[in-house]
């Protein structure tokens, strides 16, 4: 049996990424420390599923398709750029997602259900986020913390529509994770809500 590293994702927009790599342009202007996801590497987590057997893809498909049935098309707002700490240090900077009831509402059945077939829950409450860096130095800190002051830190981003779901492969390299796609759910076809 072959062990996979998988996650269940949101991918996002073209607009919405051209954004993100915008302000990673404006972020690695401040040589800060740490690695950058290539733009076509930001999502939206919804469960980091672990090491999996590769059989399991389907099964885990089979349940968000179960989910979708009943889950519509909704609209998503991004904003604002901000940082994970510990220790006293950055270690994530991302861009925020504005509260969803129709995100959070899934991700909690995406939780339950896939708790219910044995994978682990996940012990810290659900903050959806793109992260944009994760960090490795304090090199630069205060020019960052400076930076998240600004307006240009915190405006809108824009919005994107929800209309699928996917279980994503992560291959770990030397130059970073690389992301394949295994499979996709569509939400249930109809008319787009928020």
């Amino acid at each position: 049996m072959i062990l996979i590293r998988a996650f269940i994702a949101i991918a996002i927009s073209n607009n919405i990424r051209k954004c993100c790599q915008g302000l990673s342009f404006h972020l690695q202007k401040m040589r800060l420390k740490g690695k950058f996801l290539q733009p076509e590497s930001i999502h939206l987590t919804l469960k980091f599923l672990g090491n999996i057997h590769q059989e399991r893809v389907l099964e885990i498909t089979e349940v968000l398709g179960r989910i979708a049935l009943k889950k519509a098309p909704f609209l998503l707002h991004i904003r604002g750029c901000g940082v994970f700490t510990h220790s006293n240090m950055a270690r994530v900077i991302w861009v925020g997602i504005r509260p969803s009831s129709s995100l959070s509402n899934m991700q909690e059945a995406i939780e339950e259900h896939l708790v219910d077939k044995g994978f682990s829950s996940e012990k810290r409450k659900y903050s959806p986020h793109l992260t944009l860096a994760r960090l490795t130095s304090k090199n630069n800190f205060e020019e960052l913390l400076n930076f998240l002051r600004t307006k240009t830190a915190r405006k809108d981003l824009g919005s994107m529509w929800v209309e699928s779901v996917h279980v994503y492969q992560s291959i770990l390299k030397s130059g970073g994770a690389k992301y394949k796609q295994l499979a996709t759910v569509r939400l249930r076809n109809g008319t787009r809500m928020d």
